[in-house]
């Protein structure tokens, strides 16, 4: 007798917080899976680095499936320049190029059917060109007037943004800050856990080469 396989979904709705300093975004995230009540540690890490020269740092939270597809499609469907031209506004380039991509990305992939008007499950914080954006299931793009940003769970985002607020009163270094972000969230969300990982991208300037 066979007995049937249940379909199993591994999240990771759990905490990724970015952050601007001048040139250079900054983000971090917790290394851990959730599966109904486990809490798995993984490898598969949260944020990645994509683009011709890396000129992307994506964190995304959500299904395990969606990083993959960032990480393997949408790298290898973005062609732009390291540097990008100063004409063009990065959240015009978002709207009109990156979103676009990343859906055409996502229906490659099959994780969205062209004909359903069901929302594709991403979350993620972008940073390119010094800025920090989100994007949103419903491909919205937003950018925070705080140069500071998070993605996850609604408590985990709370515990993050509560951090990196508190941490503009205090000389702490970038990678600092968004990484106790980070632990808070572990500390205090029940859907977090793991180590943190942190990771930085530089904006290279048309006039640095």
């Amino acid at each position: 007798m066979t007995l049937p396989c249940p379909r199993v979904i591994i999240t990771r709705m759990s905490c990724v917080a970015g952050l601007v300093d001048g040139d250079s975004v900054y983000m971090a995230a917790d290394s851990a899976a959730t599966l109904d009540n486990l809490l798995i540690p993984e490898r598969t890490p949260k944020i990645v680095k994509i683009g011709t020269r890396y000129e992307h740092l994506i964190g995304c939270v959500g299904s395990t499936r969606i990083i993959q597809i960032v990480e393997y499609y949408l790298g290898d469907m973005l062609h732009i320049p390291a540097a990008m031209s100063h004409s063009r506004d990065p959240m015009e380039y978002m709207v009109t190029k990156f979103v676009p991509v990343l859906q055409a990305s996502l229906l490659e992939a099959g994780r969205i059917d062209k004909k359903s008007d069901v929302e594709s499950g991403v979350m993620m914080l972008v940073g390119t060109a010094g800025r920090l954006f989100t994007v949103m299931s419903d491909y919205q793009v937003s950018e925070s007037a705080c140069g500071y940003d998070a993605i996850g769970s609604t408590s985990a985002v709370a515990l993050a943004l509560g951090s990196l607020y508190t941490s503009t009163y205090f000389s702490q270094k970038p990678e600092a800050r968004v990484r106790y972000a980070a632990l808070a969230a572990i500390y205090h969300e029940a859907n977090c856990g793991g180590s943190v990982i942190v990771e930085r991208h530089k904006y290279v300037r048309d006039s640095d080469g």
